[in-house]
């Protein structure tokens, strides 16, 4: 006798995609870029930095520039159009863009339009699709580029520090699976040696992550620190530049913002070297575990990079340490000390040599 017979039914809907051969994987096209080796035209990008460290005047920069069609600073770009949430508040983007325009003058066909207020982005996809349809109808030019100003004004009830950011990277995947890139704006934690704010799961997701910082001169140093499918460029250096906007307040005091301008980066800070009998055993016991580890490319490093846990460190440390010494703060503050010296790198949960 045969077995029963399976029935298929073909009124379900296939949510995954077929399979590629090789052949179709050798087809594909390279990635694309919007800005050449430094934004890729799809995908989701995090540039975090210090409270008034510049993030807005730099994406205003990037994004003006995509908008317009020009090169930005050197970088070759295409035109891309960009719909701009501006959860921050449109006031000031107002002043910026007469400050920009009076700088770099008007040019018609700018492809730039902005959402005046904040949203609650894991629930808002869906009126970011209608408002993109509605400004193609409207303009005959389709954003290519959203930019969520700032996460936190855009996460919605979500938890920073824990896993439901997943919600929003799912968001984000939405516009990404239509060829949009995704670019938010983020703070960094309270240790800025670890990178951006909140749920260590982010970094791993992000294509591109950004770091910028400011300089005692006020040079501004914007980091790539991670690239997902190209080297890591070297960084861009930038100060900003104060424009009058033509208008006076009510005071009769003249308006004004600023514009990026392009300048060298800082010169990369020289290693240390560790000093004292514990940070000369940690450095020691970090290059052993990392010699033989087996745990590559973690926290979003490079595919090549090899990681050790913190937890793994710890053992290693508690076991070559006796005493309150040998306590995991005491670890920590060790690590911290090796951290601002350039000697290692760690997201809280792994640790590796930059």
């Amino acid at each position: 006798m045969s077995g029963p017979k399976l029935i298929v039914d073909n009124s379900l809907k296939r949510k995954m995609r077929r399979s590629l051969s090789v052949d179709e994987l050798l087809a594909l096209p390279p990635p694309a870029w919007a800005i050449r080796g430094r934004l890729p035209a799809s995908g989701l990008v995090i540039l975090h930095g210090e409270p008034a460290a510049g993030k807005t005047f730099l994406m205003f920069d990037w994004a003006m520039s995509l908008a317009r069609g020009e090169d930005w600073h050197g970088h070759k770009t295409r035109q891309i159009g960009v719909l701009y949430v501006a959860g921050e508040g449109v006031t000031g983007l107002g002043v910026r863009m007469r400050a920009y325009t009076r700088s770099r003058g008007v040019r018609p066909g700018t492809q730039f339009r902005v959402v005046p207020q904040a949203i609650d982005f894991p629930n808002s996809v869906s009126d970011l699709f209608d408002e993109i349809a509605c400004i193609e109808k409207e303009t005959g030019w389709a954003a290519g580029v959203v930019v969520l100003d700032t996460l936190a004004r855009t996460a919605g009830g979500l938890d920073e520090n824990s896993s439901q950011m997943s919600v929003y990277i799912e968001a984000a995947d939405k516009l990404i699976a239509a060829g949009k890139l995704v670019v938010v704006l983020h703070h960094p934690g309270k240790d800025s040696a670890r990178g951006m704010r909140g749920w260590s799961g982010m970094r791993g997701a992000v294509d591109v992550e950004i770091e910028l910082t400011v300089g005692a001169d006020g040079v501004r140093a914007v980091t790539w620190k991670k690239q997902k499918d190209a080297e890591v460029p070297p960084p861009v250096g930038f100060r900003l530049r104060q424009i009058e906007t033509g208008e006076v307040d009510e005071d009769g005091q003249a308006v004004t913002s600023c514009v990026v301008e392009p300048c060298d980066a800082p010169a990369a800070a020289s290693r240390g070297r560790p000093t004292g009998d514990k940070q000369q055993l940690l450095h020691g016991l970090v290059g052993e575990l990392l010699k033989v580890s087996r745990d590559f490319g973690k926290a979003g490093q490079p595919a090549g990079r090899p990681c050790v846990l913190l937890d793994q460190l710890a053992e290693r440390w508690r076991a070559a340490v006796p005493g309150e010494a040998g306590e995991k703060n005491k670890l920590l503050r060790t690590l911290k000390m090796l951290t601002q010296k350039g000697l290692v790198a760690g997201d809280g949960e792994w640790v590796w040599t930059p």
